[in-house]
Parts: C-alpha cells; structure tokens; sequence
C-alpha cells in the first residue's frame, strides 16, 4: 500500500548525523529500558519509593538537555539534529512509555492502594506531580515542529486531557487541589505541541478529538483560558484557518447541546458599555456583568477566559470559501460579532489592550478581509484604452451590508490615523506593542484593499466626514503642504486634491514608527535584538510601505499615460502609415495648425508625474538601522 511504501522509504532514509550525535539512540534505549522498569516496579511494590521516582525524574532531565536549540540563528543545524533526536525517541518509542509513565489511572490505582485515600493531602503525591512535569517538558520538546511525533500522540490525547477533568486532583485543578503553575504549564505545552503548525494532525482531526476538547470547556468549575487556546490551535495552521476543523468548532459552538449548557461568554452592547453573560462554573448561574467590571477585576481568569474566546471568534472568521462565509452569517445571526462591538472596544482607551487587540484582529478577518474586496494595489501590465482616465488607480469595492456604513469606515480610518500619529513600538509594553500589531495589521488591510485610494476631493466632501472634523483637517493640510505659496494658491490646492490619493496621509506617521532609533534593543555581540512583536510590527510597516510604493508606480505609470492619450489626440505623436511597418515616411495624425493649438495646451510633464516624495536619506538610514536585528524575514 501507498503507507507501506512510505514507511518503507522512512526506515531506509539515510540523515547526515553529527558523529557526537551517534549515542542518542544508545542513550534512548537505555531510557526506555529505565522506564519500563519503573513502571513495573510501581505496579508490583508493596510501598511507594521516592527515591525511585526522583532517579527517573533526573535520567529524564538528562534527555531534555540533549536536545539541541531549534532557533539557532543563521544556521539550520540545531533543527535538523532537533528533528532527528525527536525521529529516534518516536521510532524507539519512547513516546508511548512516556504517556503511559502519566497515566492518571495507574498513578491514581497505586497511590490509593498503598492507603493514600486523601490524595490532596499525600506528600507523595508532589513527586509525583514533579515526574510528570518532567516528562510532559520532555514530550514537548519531542513534539515541537516534527509532523510524525505529533501525529503519533494523538491516539494518547484522552489520557493527558484527563488531568484536566474536574476530578484530576492529581493535576492540582480541582477546587481544593493546589495549583503548581510549572507542571500545569508544562501539561499546557505539551497539549499545544501536538497540533500547533501540524497540517498532518489538523487534516485528521474528527468529531471525536474535537469532542475531547469541547468537552473541558462543559466540564470546567472556572473559566480556564488554556481551554480556548487548545481550541484555537484545532483550527489554525500557519496563521490561515483550517476549513474543516472550523466548520466543525462552530457547529458545536453554536448549537445548543442536551444540557442547554453556555460554554462561551455572550455580549450585549447597550448605549454606552457592553455586558457580559459568562458560562456558568459549577452551580452558579450566568449573571450580566459590565465588560469593564469584568476585564479590569482582580481575578484576571474570567477576563483572560473572554479574550482568549474572542481570538478564537476571530480565527473561525479567517478565509474567504463558501464555509467561511456561512460560518460569519452564523455568527452575526447568533450575536456572537457585530461591527458596532469591534469598533467599541477598538477605541475604547479605558480597556485592556490586549482586548482591544483582540477586537481589532476580529474587525479585520469578518469585516475588512473578506468578499467582494480584492488587493487593489497590483501594477497592471495591461489597460484598457478606454479605461486610463477611469480607473486611475482602483479603490475599495462598495462594502458588504454587514460592514457597515461609510460613517463607520470614516471612523476606522480616523482612528487608525490617531493611533499611528500618537504611539510608537519599541519593545518596552508587550501590551501595547500587541494592540500596535493589531492596528498596523488594520491599516495593512484598509491599504492592500484599496479603503485609501480616493483621491483627497472626494473624500473630503463626504457628508459623513463632518464627524470627524480632525481627520479632514488632516487631509487638507496634506494637500495645502504640497502646494507652494503661488498668487493662486487656493486653485492649485484644489487640483493637487484632485490628483492626491488619501493612503499619502500614512507616509509621515509610518516612517516615524518604522524608525528604530528609540527602540528597547539589547546589544548581544554587535546583534541587536528586540522583542518579537518589535520585528514582526516593523515588517508589517515596511509592507505598507512597499504597497504605498506600488500605488505610486501605477499612478505615475498612468499619468504617463494620459500624458501619451493627449498627445496622440492632439496630433503631438506620430504613427506609420498603414500601408507597411518600415517603408514610406512617418505621417502626422492631425494638421498643423492643430498641433500649434495643442502646444499651446499641453501640461507640464514633471508636474503631472508629481508625487510626493520620500525623506530619501532618513529613510535609509532606517533601514540600514534595521539590519543591525539580523533577522531574515525583515531583511528581505
């Protein structure tokens, strides 16, 4: 068969190995063989051993510490030998030892007949809680970016879900248990590693695996924000959504189970705040709550738990196939988004800011990034000669009627405008950094779709404008500023509005972001190294700007254009008789007396080709800057 060939083709597959390296499968043998006899001797003793316990524990750590780092910079070879560690655990099957070393059964049988009734209470119980942190920090490792490996555990998923059930007092998240943050994380992880980025696990998820997970959010006693991100981890790879999983995420979500239990919060915008209904935990019934109240409380699950579900909202909403489509109707029939909710909490200063950016990510997959908009800022190598007066360059298509109004689109663009004027990212508040993620990726969108590629004079005399008085006045002193003090200024104002697309009002306010000179960088051997979020918002930024730069070269390729269409229609230009290609002489297209006319009312060509121009040097000097991170993806 086509799998027989394939693992055939895998078990002869020669890899380049380190000749350090040729003792890891001698040293995960020997692993195995030390845990296969732990585990018979648990079953078999009459007392619980420690000293056991901690020995398998350490040998386990040594493991850990063999594998190589992933992220080695300007070198792949960590990650290759990552990858072949991790192939020889799974095909030795260290894996499966593993998982079955955790099983809560086993763990629960043998403490409980060595009469520890009262587990909460056994000190026994903490090395064991310290064993399984160690093997679930191992399993991740063996897990994180090999496709086979993460596969192969996902027949095991129902024992690790396990420790999360109500009543895993061994995984410390009962009501009485004690919580141990590390060895909870590192069950989290391990959880996350199985699915994260692997199309093979994701292409085989079923109503089953999904199930499992769903079944935590019904089963929880308090909002438990992992929860979410196991579910938005089904249904996301590579930062596109997976359209089978999503579709099958929100079926269960939407529709109403046997017990009519709420396992997602519900908001309600009245006038001025928005309430919140969150599941109900336990015996409690849901109550209505003040968003507000809520996010800004000191226990900070709930407001994490509500985040964390407007992420995943926001991934289900991510595509533009037919599923997709049905899958935002279900969701704006159902409450679950509207603009009006986005926009509240995008603008709303007096909210955490990583609700506002989840908000904001949520405005721009249901809202913005989906039909019938298209990416307006191509470079056609084709026009139609009808159409060079016409089309200048293409905007936005007219938006869907649950995008909301032109009023509202004013008002994103306001507010995009404001925010990028007034805030910088530098690395120094991963919470603002994040939300000035989200409003860049925003104004990436509003670009790449053409919301910002009318010219200055037909935005300005929007009725809808009124309301934002400031971001007309920004518009027309854009205009104002291009224009030298002439006798006749006013005119010449009026016609470089004409000419002047809105997206020009972004160059100042993105060059002055994309500066890095106040950025929060550490100087590691002469690499500069920034946060993440610092990278990634810089490369958004030089996007932006490689599609402002595209919209310039098709606007000055047409005005070239136009400039051609004059000429040959005033008999400026001349053409070949159509008699032959070479022969006989060039022939004017109008009369002589028509080109002396048509002198007289030729435009100026520099003019016409205007546009504004770059700050050339500062801007190099950015970018030369820039380079002193070391990092790929923004170099290129």
């Amino acid at each position: 068969s086509t799998s027989e060939a394939q693992d055939e083709r895998d078990r002869l597959t020669a890899m380049p190995v380190d000749p350090r390296d040729l003792t890891a499968p001698f040293q995960i043998v020997s692993v195995c063989k030390a845990v296969r006899d732990f585990v018979a001797a648990i079953k078999a003793d009459l007392c619980f051993d420690v000293a056991k316990t901690n020995r398998v524990a350490a040998i386990l750590r040594d493991v850990i510490s063999a594998f190589p780092a992933a992220d080695v910079r300007g070198s792949k070879v960590g990650a290759v030998a990552r990858v072949q560690l991790q192939t020889i655990a799974r095909e030795l099957q260290l894996l499966d030892l593993l998982v079955h070393l955790t099983d809560f059964k086993m763990w629960g049988s043998t403490l409980r007949k060595h009469s520890f009734r009262d587990l909460r209470n056994s000190p026994e119980l903490d090395h064991v809680r310290v064993l399984c942190q160690v093997v679930f920090t191992l399993l991740r490792e063996s897990l994180v970016g090999n496709q086979g490996s993460g596969l192969s555990m996902v027949p095991h998923l129902e024992t690790l879900l396990l420790y999360f059930s109500e009543d895993g007092v061994v995984a410390g998240v009962g009501d009485e248990a004690p919580v141990q943050p590390g060895y909870i994380h590192a069950l989290e992880q391990c959880v996350l590693a199985i699915y994260h980025d692997n199309s093979a696990a994701l292409g085989r998820m079923d109503e089953y695996q999904m199930g499992l997970f769903v079944s935590l959010l019904r089963r929880q006693k308090r909002p438990t924000p992992i929860y979410m991100r196991f579910l938005r981890s089904l249904v996301e790879h590579d930062g596109q959504g997976v359209v089978n999983n999503q579709k099958m995420l929100s079926d269960i979500l939407l529709e109403d189970n046997e017990d009519n239990v709420q396992v997602a919060p519900v908001s309600l915008l009245r006038g001025d705040t928005v309430l919140v209904s969150m599941p109900s935990f336990g015996p409690t019934h849901p109550q209505w709550v003040p968003i507000d109240e809520m996010l800004l409380a000191r226990d900070t699950a709930p407001g994490m738990y509500y985040i964390e579900y407007i992420n995943l909202i926001g991934v289900l909403t991510i595509g533009r196939t037919k599923t997709n489509d049905m899958i935002a109707q279900r969701l704006l029939a159902a409450s679950v988004i509207s603009l009006e909710l986005c926009l509240f909490f995008m603008t709303n200063e007096l909210l955490p800011l990583r609700s506002r950016a989840a908000y904001a990510d949520l405005l721009v997959s249901a809202f913005i990034d989906c039909a019938p908009q298209e990416d307006k800022c191509t470079v056609d190598n084709l026009l139609v000669w009808s159409e060079i007066y016409n089309k200048v360059v293409p905007h936005s298509e007219p938006l869907a009627a649950h995008a909301g109004t032109q009023a509202d689109l004013v008002r994103i663009k306001d507010f995009a405008l404001k925010y990028l004027e007034e805030h910088d990212v530098q690395g120094r508040h991963e919470d603002q950094d994040t939300f000035t993620l989200a409003v860049c990726r925003l104004v990436h969108h509003l670009v790449l779709f053409g919301f910002l590629s009318h010219p200055i004079a037909a935005v300005v005399s929007l009725s809808e404008i009124r309301e934002f008085p400031r971001y007309k006045g920004r518009l027309e002193a854009l205009a104002d500023n291009l224009v030298p003090n002439l006798n006749d200024k006013a005119s010449a104002v009026e016609a470089v509005m004409e000419r002047t697309l809105e997206v020009e009002i972004l160059v100042q306010p993105i060059v002055l972001m994309l500066d890095p000179s106040t950025d929060n960088s550490i100087n590691d051997d002469g690499v500069f190294r920034v946060s993440p979020i610092v990278v990634a918002t810089k490369m958004l930024l030089c996007t932006i700007l490689q599609l402002l730069c595209r919209i310039r070269l098709r606007l000055r390729i047409n005005r070239l254009l136009q400039v051609y269409h004059d000429d040959l229609q005033n008999g400026l230009i001349f053409q070949l008789p159509s008699g032959g290609e070479g022969g006989g002489r060039a022939r004017s297209v109008s009369k002589k007396k028509d080109q002396e006319s048509a002198n007289t009312k030729r435009p100026d060509f520099e003019n016409i080709l205007q546009v504004m121009a770059f700050d050339s040097g500062a801007l190099t000097r950015m970018l030369g800057d820039l380079l002193r991170y070391q990092d790929a993806r923004l170099d290129h």
